[in-house]
């Protein structure tokens, strides 16, 4: 008996193993790459499954890479109250710069007078390049920014010159006065 005990342990093992019969195994599942390709179409005219708000969101895109850029030519210049650029810039001074250069639209130079200007926009609404404006313990407009998405707007600090910072961060949410857009779709 004991030289049968290896014997009817491997039959064991293998009656309960469950057996795949390869005829039935299903191959594995490989992606289909579709390659689309571009068509070339007359400046101006919509595809018949191109929508006009692909153009929207090119001009979106665009806007975004070269604010995108702009940031990153300014980053860490120091705060300067009154300094418009480009050595160092006081917040609205900063606002101003980039919407200059990248769209040639001149705000005006303070933040309380580029409040009063644009067109108002819910916090919920926020798209990329609105301003945001902040007011101090006087409820007087004494900040602003520009909304970059995800809650967060970049702007010039007076502790670190041209920075990003987030919407929720507790100074800036308890002092957040609205926000404003300027491009026009």
């Amino acid at each position: 008996m004991n030289k049968l005990f290896p014997y009817f342990l491997l039959i064991f093992i293998y009656s309960c193993t469950p057996m795949v019969d390869s005829r039935r195994a299903a191959p594995p599942q490989q992606k289909k790459i579709r390659v689309v390709k571009k068509e070339k179409r007359k400046p101006g005219k919509a595809g018949k499954d191109e929508s006009f708000a692909s153009k929207d969101m090119e001009k979106l895109i665009i806007s975004q890479r070269s604010i995108d850029g702009l940031i990153e030519k300014y980053w860490g210049v120091p705060y300067k109250y009154g300094a418009t650029g480009p050595n160092s810039f006081d917040c609205s001074g900063f606002v101003k710069q980039i919407y200059q250069e990248a769209y040639k639209l001149s705000l005006p130079r303070s933040s309380s007078d580029q409040f009063r200007s644009g067109d108002y926009v819910k916090r919920r609404d926020l798209i990329y390049g609105d301003l945001v404006f902040f007011c101090n313990s006087k409820k007087k407009i004494n900040h602003v920014g520009i909304y970059i998405g995800n809650n967060r707007f970049a702007h010039a600090s007076t502790s670190a010159g041209v920075t990003i910072s987030n919407l929720a961060n507790g100074y800036y949410a308890k002092r957040y006065a609205g926000a404003k857009r300027f491009l026009k779709e």
